[in-house]
């Protein structure tokens, strides 16, 4: 029972591994990417601007030139500002710790009500395990009952001493079970 127990919960904690960290980090690395990429994007639209304003100043373009190229600016900076808005937006859309939270706690606990529900718990207690082949105690104390009287009278039986001896031991009736491998060592 130890070892499924074990297992289930290393199985659970793979599985909250998978689900949980992605909830909990996906908007801060996307919102910290997108201030990157407009910070970068401002600096050049600035650099673009500062070029503009110096060809100007050394008369490379004129009034008009300078104008329709500084709107064009000015717009590429609109639409970047309302890209990163967007992006925001999104980046604070996804999951938070809340849902983090909520999937640690809510995945187990419906795991674990739904084996109770549907599993077999009775199928990990040791005590059941004969009833899991479908034997009640008294049909197997009854099977054991004619293995003893068969050995009585064929009292070299390997095959049966091993058998009465295993059984004894899944039984957990071990002072028989020892008897029952003294005789089988004294056969062999």
């Amino acid at each position: 029972m130890t070892a499924f127990i074990l297992l289930a919960g290393l199985l659970l904690a793979g599985a909250l591994l998978l689900i949980v960290p992605p909830l909990l980090g996906a908007g801060a690395r996307q919102r910290r990417e997108q201030a990157r990429q407009s910070t970068m994007a401002l600096t050049v639209l600035r650099e673009q601007l500062a070029e503009l304003d110096a060809d100007l100043a050394s008369g490379q373009i004129d009034a008009e030139s300078h104008a329709r190229s500084r709107e064009e600016l000015e717009r590429r900076a609109l639409e970047e500002g309302e890209a990163a808005a967007e992006a925001a937006e999104l980046a604070d859309a996804r999951p938070s710790r809340g849902w983090a939270v909520a999937m640690a706690v809510s995945i187990p606990a419906v795991a674990i009500a739904s084996y109770l529900a549907i599993g077999e718990p009775e199928a990990l207690d040791p005590a059941n395990l004969t009833t899991q082949q479908g034997f009640t105690r008294e049909q197997v104390n009854d099977m054991v009952g004619q293995l003893v009287a068969r050995l009585e009278q064929e009292p070299d039986n390997v095959e049966g001493w091993t058998m009465l001896a295993r059984t004894y031991m899944v039984l957990e009736d071990y002072p028989k079970a020892v008897a029952a491998f003294a005789r089988l060592g004294a056969l062999v």
